[in-house]
């Protein structure tokens, strides 16, 4: 006998995932969290379920797979499958509760749970079901596209400082409507969606759903939830675009819309970054863990053993071989995207500075203070949002270098360690 026990497993709920690996499944319980397990390491909890002593828990594996159980391999099963997740607590000892996976950081939070629950529910009518939701969104997205395009007239000078305001007004206002898509689609599907917040991805800032919940839904249904953010956000720009038109001089705050709808859905539908084509991508073909997986696919096809930091894709190695050279050709490629964009990045940047830019944001900077101190606060707005024009180019620059030079030696770790 042994004096190492385990506390009873809290109530969770089991789904099946629904993807190209057979026998994985998608634990969650009742305080939101999820994991995704085998079949093996799922068998391993339900022994466990129970709590009780190493003894205990091996007569309960050896009555579900009728042999015999060696308890010193159990204990470390138990402690790197399911203590280490966060899933069985150790009698005496405080639950572990591992860091959240997700990247994006710096989380703050501008609609709360229920808040968004509620938006979800009044929109719900909003979105298409089935196939009618693909029709849809390829609509909206190029209505988007035609009504930006009409409603937006160029004019000579600079437009003014309310115009300025209302027009990034608008630009933040569409990418909330982008994450009340995510939410939408999530309700509409019948899962729980969380809140929505603020935060940094990599070092992109960014606004965030948790959907957390999402995994419980079928891959169409993922895939629903990936694309609706793109749906609602050009849709919000469409109607803005067409409520513009009817105003006279109205389509001057749509001024840089037709840029942000172009990053939006590049940056959307590019399966290549982690955003939301990544996911899509990843629901579409039955893939999980789709990088670290194409990462394990390119490390096998060089001749390399398995890595350690590859546990979370060692699924492909079970994969057909056209499946696996897929994988290591989407690796290969995400390493030839990243060094495009540091070059991209580079020659940004060099533009920016050859252009004396950073002499006119000094001088721009400047002026706020003077505007500040004279008591003029609509001149010191202004200046403030030429500011952020001037610097954008040069943000922009930095976050193409910083995401570049991570993500390629991530991938060269995780290809030749």
């Amino acid at each position: 006998m042994t004096a190492r026990a385990y506390l009873p497993v809290p109530e969770y709920h089991v789904t099946e995932f629904d993807g190209a690996v057979a026998d994985r499944h998608i634990v969650s319980s009742s305080d939101g969290r999820a994991w995704y397990l085998s079949a093996e390491a799922l068998q391993l909890l339900r022994a466990a379920e129970a709590g009780g002593t190493l003894d205990d828990i091996a007569r309960r594996l050896e009555r579900g797979l009728g042999r015999e159980v060696d308890v010193a391999r159990l204990q470390s099963a138990i402690d790197e499958q399911l203590v280490a997740r966060g899933l069985v607590q150790v009698a005496g000892e405080a639950m572990q509760r591992p860091p959240r996976s997700s990247l994006v950081t710096m989380r703050v939070r501008l609609l709360s749970e229920r808040n968004v629950q509620r938006a979800s529910r009044a929109l719900s009518w909003l979105m298409p079901e089935g196939a009618w939701f693909w029709v849809a969104l390829i609509l909206i997205v190029a209505l988007s596209f035609i009504a930006v395009g009409h409603a937006v007239r160029p004019k000579a000078g600079g437009a003014s400082t309310a115009i300025r305001l209302a027009a990034f007004a608008l630009m933040v206002l569409s990418t909330v409507a982008h994450e009340l898509g995510h939410a939408t689609a999530c309700t509409k599907a019948g899962a729980r969606c969380g809140e929505i917040g603020f935060g940094m991805y990599w070092y992109f800032p960014v606004l965030f759903t948790n959907l957390d919940d999402v995994w419980r839904l079928d891959r169409w249904q993922r895939a629903r939830v990936d694309a609706a953010g793109l749906l609602f956000q050009c849709g919000f720009i469409a109607l803005a675009a067409l409520v513009a038109m009817l105003i006279p001089g109205g389509g001057a705050i749509l001024v840089g819309l037709p840029v942000l709808l172009s990053i939006s859905v590049m940056y959307t539908l590019n399966p290549l970054l982690r955003f939301d084509g990544y996911w899509l991508l990843c629901d579409l073909t039955g893939v999980p863990n789709l990088r670290a997986a194409s990462q394990l696919a390119l490390r096998s096809l060089m001749g390399r053993a398995p890595s350690p930091l590859h546990s979370a894709g060692e699924h492909a190695l079970s994969l057909g071989t056209r499946v696996r050279a897929a994988l290591a050709v989407y690796a290969a490629t995400s390493i030839v995207f990243a060094t495009a964009l540091a070059v991209i990045g580079v020659r940004l940047f060099w533009r920016w500075m050859d252009a004396g830019v950073p002499a006119q944001v000094g001088s721009t900077v400047t002026s706020i203070g003077s505007a500040l101190s004279g008591g003029d606060m609509s001149a010191g707005a202004g200046h403030a949002i030429h500011v952020v024009e001037l610097a954008l180019p040069a943000v922009i620059a930095s976050f193409l270098l910083i995401g570049s030079v991570r993500s390629t030696r991530t991938f060269a770790k995780q290809l030749l360690m």
